[in-house]
């Protein structure tokens, strides 16, 4: 994209309370799945990212983020793995 160029993008997900599954062993975990793309008159790129959180405390959580990017105008394309630990205020 150029300046003064449009630009569309979309973002859509839905995620999944894990504590549904078995005899709660997985109570405070959270999997969520985001697909995303932004695209010009001519290019698009692509996003598609699986979440896996897990809630510690009331205010305290850790999460696991694995996405995948796609610039097919470009040939590029990329995997990043982050995980991190977040507080709320």
């Amino acid at each position: 994209a150029v300046l003064g160029e449009d630009v569309e993008a979309f973002r859509i997900g839905g995620g999944y309370d894990l504590k549904q599954i078995g005899s709660g062993a997985l109570n405070g975990f959270m999997l969520e799945l985001v697909y995303g793309k932004l695209q010009s008159k001519d290019k698009s790129v692509n996003e598609k990212d699986i979440i896996l959180s897990y809630e510690i405390a009331d205010k305290w959580y850790v999460e696991g983020i694995y996405t995948k990017f796609d610039a097919p105008y470009e040939g590029k394309t990329f995997d990043r793995t982050l995980v991190r630990a977040n507080y709320s205020f």
